[in-house]
């Protein structure tokens, strides 16, 4: 990520008014990045170029570049994907989705100039495996999201997981071969046959904690965080030491604009199990709340945790910069 800059232009012409504080800044290039990824999901593109374009103006950094050049290439505009890969790798070529965007470049170089290079809008499993969804890990699929100067991406996750077998039901045959069809639903992006599968298994196990996460997990593809809070609420009532859970539930009370109860979640699974991604996206919670000691107090424990993640980077660069807005 770079320093921010071209910010003064936008300042211009109000003769004796003061500009924006470095901090109000670094929360409208962040607050413009976190519409655009929210845009980006809900297949808004034109919405989601326009916000990645405002951000960058106020703070350009290669993840915003990159996630550019994505949409682009959804959109059929190779020449522009190229381009915008380019400006990212020159910005930082060695930026947390560097190896991806080099891959991407090349795949569209192989491709003509009528032909589009099948890239993806990453999913939240992607992004944070950049990859929450990245590496929370309950079971396999894991979701993204949202950091100031702002933050490329968080490493919001979301994921089905397993808790400790002494602490859940034994399911029979029958359930088994239920949760056998989750997990092919589930591989499938079925969403809408995962919950059924779901619902039916808890109908005769109501309180199996791994099931309601898979079916918070699901809910939250859908685009229903509503069902999904509530499914991660009742997983973490049934297991209250189930880490993976309390983490999805503050990512889905995040995009509910429930901050502080989003927070609260992330610190009850660092305190029941150390969960290194709840440290992480704490970290960016604090940071998007202006609150950078903080912030910086979580990505240190995130670094404790995991120093050779794809993230640590990352996070090591968020401390410094961070700490050169606070002191």
């Amino acid at each position: 990520m770079a320093v921010i800059v071209a910010i003064g232009m936008l300042f211009t012409g109000c003769a004796g008014r003061k500009g924006p504080t470095l901090k109000e800044q670094v929360n409208q290039s962040l607050e413009h990045f976190y519409r655009g990824e929210e845009m980006a999901r809900k297949r808004n593109f034109t919405g989601a170029l326009e916000e990645y374009l405002a951000s960058i103006e106020i703070s350009p950094r290669p993840r915003a570049y990159y996630h550019l050049a994505l949409i682009e290439n959804e959109m059929g505009n190779r020449d522009e994907a190229i381009r915008y890969l380019d400006e990212a790798l020159k910005l930082s070529p060695n930026f947390t989705m560097a190896a991806q965007a080099k891959k991407q470049l090349q795949a569209l170089d192989r491709t003509s100039s009528a032909q589009t290079a099948p890239i993806a809008i990453p999913t939240e499993e992607e992004m944070i495996a950049d990859a929450p969804v990245e590496t929370t890990t309950i079971e396999t699929p894991q979701v993204e999201t949202k950091p100031a100067e702002p933050m490329e991406t968080k490493k919001e996750t979301i994921s089905v997981a397993t808790t400790p077998a002494s602490t859940e039901d034994v399911l029979d045959t029958e359930a088994q071969a239920i949760v056998g069809a989750i997990k092919k639903a589930e591989n499938a992006r079925d969403w809408r046959q995962t919950i059924e599968l779901c619902n039916k298994l808890l109908v005769q196990y109501p309180t199996h904690a791994v099931t309601l996460n898979r079916l918070g997990f699901a809910h939250y593809q859908t685009g229903d965080f509503n069902e999904a809070e509530k499914s991660f609420t009742h997983a973490v009532q049934a297991h209250p030491n189930f880490a993976d859970a309390y983490n999805n539930l503050g990512v889905v009370r995040e995009n509910l604009g429930q901050s502080a109860e989003a927070g609260n979640a992330y610190e009850k699974a660092i305190e029941v199990g150390n969960h290194v991604d709840a440290c992480f996206n704490l970290a960016v919670l604090k940071e998007k709340e202006g609150e950078y000691k903080a912030s910086i107090s979580y990505y240190e424990k995130y670094l404790q945790l995991d120093s050779q993640s794809m993230y640590a980077d990352l996070a090591r660069e968020r401390i410094q910069k961070l700490r050169r807005i606070e002191y």
